[in-house]
């Protein structure tokens, strides 16, 4: 994560950090199709304007592939992350473990 402080979510935005998606979340099961529409992601930063008794960066959250504004952040001799830049009333879910 050493390129994500090179940007700054404005205003009631996130920034999320694509991780991967499971079949099975302890007793949930995630069936294919919605892989397809869905991804799960960490927050990794938060603008300014997001409640923040609501959402805290790491949290785990579920948002959809059509939404929000892929980003590529570049580091120093390490390749390009992506990241989505997202409202909060755009996540579908939040994860608790």
């Amino acid at each position: 994560m050493e390129g994500i402080d090179k940007i700054k979510p404005m205003g009631d935005r996130v920034i999320l950090e694509m991780i991967g998606f499971e079949e099975k979340f302890g007793e949930i099961f995630i069936p294919p199709t919605a892989k397809e529409k869905l991804h799960r992601s960490k927050i990794v930063a938060i603008g300014d304007e997001v409640d923040t008794d609501k959402w805290k960066i790491g949290d785990i959250v579920l948002v959809s592939w059509y939404i929000g504004v892929w980003v590529d952040v570049f580091a120093k001799d390490i390749q390009a992350q992506k990241y989505l830049i997202v409202r909060p009333h755009e996540i579908v879910a939040k994860w608790r473990e």
